[in-house]
């Protein structure tokens, strides 16, 4: 008897440790590909092959989100985007405009709408060519109506 009840307690640890791991891991959104508004995940890519792996989110007009997990041996975070192809702009005397971000395309002069370079959970002060990338770092652009 004492047997059965220290195997159904090991049973019972078991299953609460599991469902605690379940309900941490579904309110972090399972780990890396957070996006900082919240966004529907729609799509998970992997890109690359270098040493640093970086997370990146495209947050489109619906506030649906595309997460690339990218490995680069590009430190600059703008290099690293554009080795894939994922975004491209005007060059101006600021740096890249960014007006396209995986073939979506946000400009303000004809849709009133810009994208927003998001470091970790906020925007970010700096352009995308003046941000260094870091191991695990997440960043984003953000479809953004001018308001």
């Amino acid at each position: 008897m004492k047997t059965n009840t220290n195997t159904t307690l090991l049973r019972l640890a078991f299953s609460v440790v599991l469902i605690a791991a379940v309900l941490v891991l579904s309110a972090c959104g399972g780990g890396l590909g957070n996006t900082p508004t919240g966004a529907k995940i729609i799509e998970k890519q992997e890109l690359g092959s270098g040493a640093t792996t970086i997370v990146f989110s495209v947050v489109d007009a619906k506030n649906e989100a595309t997460v690339f997990t990218i490995h680069t041996d590009k430190t600059n975070l703008r290099e690293a985007l554009e080795e894939h192809d994922l975004i491209a702009g005007d060059e101006s005397a600021y740096g890249l405009y960014v007006k396209t971000v995986n073939g979506i395309t946000a400009d303000y002069e004809s849709d009133g709408a810009y994208w927003a370079l998001w470091e970790g959970t906020a925007m970010s002060n700096y352009g995308v060519g003046s941000l260094t990338v870091t191991e695990g770092g997440e960043y984003a652009f953000v479809w953004t109506a001018a308001s």
